[in-house]
């Protein structure tokens, strides 16, 4: 029996297919099918069907391979409406593809070394990505750069996305340890939040658009407001940070990190529950961790899939009675900044 307030995740099996670690990954409906989509060092983008089967371990099967980059595929995002998935890549390329046809629509050229992140704006107009040459990106669907902001961070950009409110506002992260808040045509930085001691590999935003959460090297994450600039939250993770998520029901958020997955309950302001990565009944029982690299949640917001670096993806049920964000931000003093 769980406490008030305690959230687990409960590990519910895995799906296989890639041959390298898998790096990004993105949850959609199509035709009222759900589907997750992944990208890999394997060079390769995999679109899966979710279907458990009674004696198996397996919770998924792929779909479609899509096949273009010649380098690792670093970072995705889904159209709203699901038809349409960007990719990034460390052949300095994004790629644009129709994933009813699974074919590249548009290859975007530009950028001088690795891409790292890529991006769309709320309504899938706008196109953002940044990377290893310093630079962030602004362009259309039909692959036409529009803005460039050059030495936008002094080291590798490993994260940019678009703000969710009005302002369009462009959010950044770097290997520099800063967050950096832009205006929408890249121009101006807004803000700077500077607290990190050490590179960052992920930023993350509220679902109500109105707190970022940041981590990498050292394993602390901190949870801005984005009106004011200040921390609200912070916790510690026992390893390196690669990726960051809100949960889309629950007052939580998860930490994707060398050593498994970590849950912060942002009311009671803890970490609730850490596992490590299970190993699979194929996998070697062997000794080291296995890292968590990239995750989504799917649409009701009670299943977690995870990437991770032995190629493969795991799926998690939560199990919590943590209070959902709609409850908690009708009462804003859980987030007023701590004495």
């Amino acid at each position: 029996i769980m406490e008030q307030g305690e959230a687990t995740l409960v590990y519910k099996g895995y799906l296989k297919g890639h041959a390298g670690w898998v790096t990004c990954l993105e949850y959609g409906v199509m035709e009222e099918k759900p589907f997750l989509i992944s990208g890999s060092r394997d060079k390769h983008l995999i679109m899966w069907d979710l279907e458990t089967k009674e004696d198996s371990e397996l919770i998924g099967a792929p779909r479609r391979m899509l096949t273009g980059h010649n380098h690792f595929v670093s970072s995705l995002a889904l159209s709203n409406d699901c038809t349409y998935a960007l990719s990034g890549s460390w052949d300095k390329t994004l790629r644009l593809w129709n994933l009813k046809q699974g074919k590249t629509m548009k290859v975007f050229q530009g950028h001088t070394n690795d891409v790292l992140s890529v991006g769309f704006n709320a309504d899938n107009k706008k196109i953002i990505s940044a990377g290893r040459d310093k630079t962030i990106r602004l362009w259309n669907t039909l692959g036409e750069l529009k803005s460039t902001k050059s030495n936008a961070h002094n080291d590798w950009i490993s994260g940019v996305k678009f703000s969710k409110d009005k302002n369009n506002n462009i959010l950044s992260c770097g290997w520099d340890s800063k967050v950096k808040v832009w205006d929408q045509g890249i121009d101006e930085v807004k803000s700077t939040l500077a607290g990190h001691i050490n590179y960052l590999s992920s930023i993350a935003i509220s679902p109500n658009g109105q707190f970022l959460a940041s981590g990498g090297k050292e394993g602390d994450v901190k949870i801005w407001s984005l009106s004011t600039s200040a921390i609200t939250r912070q916790f510690k993770t026992k390893s390196p940070v690669n990726d960051l998520i809100f949960s889309p029901k629950h007052y939580i958020v998860v930490a994707a990190t060398d050593d498994g997955l970590a849950v912060y309950d942002l009311q009671q302001d803890k970490i609730q529950f850490e596992t490590g990565i299970q190993s699979t009944s194929e996998n070697e029982k062997n000794d080291k961790s296995i890292s968590a690299l990239a995750m989504t949640w799917n649409n009701t917001g009670n299943m977690l899939y995870v990437a991770c670096a032995d190629s493969k993806i795991r799926g998690y049920e939560i199990q919590a009675q943590a209070q959902t964000f709609k409850s908690i931000l009708s009462s804003p003093k859980h987030f007023q900044k701590k004495k």
